[in-house]
């Protein structure tokens, strides 16, 4: 029963804490970065996919997507959605954002899949999800790198751990038990 008690209080105080943290830092426009959500390029060309998908233009999709990010790309396609469709071409429209000071790095690989679909006509969906599935390979291959190399890492400092205690436990006993029997 205490610990059912000790429970809720822990749970109240922390729901109250953020709900206050919460309108604290909407009165001041300051949105917590601990809420924030980083959004990945391949996610935004996803999105990119299931709104073009749906029928819509790639200006519109452009335009679409910006409205769902909180961050400088979402500024940096909301432009180059704009410029889209004053009728800027492709690559005058990202210019007018780089120029406009908007960063474009974090969006070149969405970029340069949407190209051949402004200047060409030809479908986006299907060279969006074969570039979404192949940065997933390169994402799952980093991973999997990752994983090895730092099970490298963490070898050493365990066998270095366990090599004395292996020794104390088991080695001198061991070797007492020879020379004292």
């Amino acid at each position: 029963m205490v610990a059912v008690l000790c429970v809720m209080a822990w749970r109240w105080t922390v729901i109250s804490t953020r709900r206050g943290v919460r309108v604290r830092l909407g009165a001041l426009r300051i949105r917590p970065r601990i809420w924030e959500v980083d959004v990945s390029e391949t996610l935004l060309m996803g999105l990119m996919a299931v709104v073009m998908r749906s029928g819509s233009s790639v200006s519109r999709a452009v335009e679409v997507v910006a409205s769902v990010l909180d961050d400088s790309r979402g500024d940096c396609l909301a432009c180059v959605a704009r410029e889209l469709q004053s009728g800027m071409t492709w690559d005058d429209a990202w210019y007018s954002a780089r120029a406009g000071g908007f960063a474009v790095e974090g969006l070149s690989l969405v970029r340069r899949q949407l190209e051949s679909t402004w200047t060409e006509g030809a479908s986006p969906v299907m060279g969006l999800e074969v570039a979404v599935d192949r940065r997933g390979r390169e994402m799952a291959a980093e991973s999997s790198r990752a994983a090895s190399d730092l099970s490298v890492r963490v070898l050493l400092p365990v066998g270095l751990c366990m090599l004395p205690s292996f020794i104390c436990m088991a080695v001198v006993p061991a070797v007492a038990s020879v020379i004292m029997g």
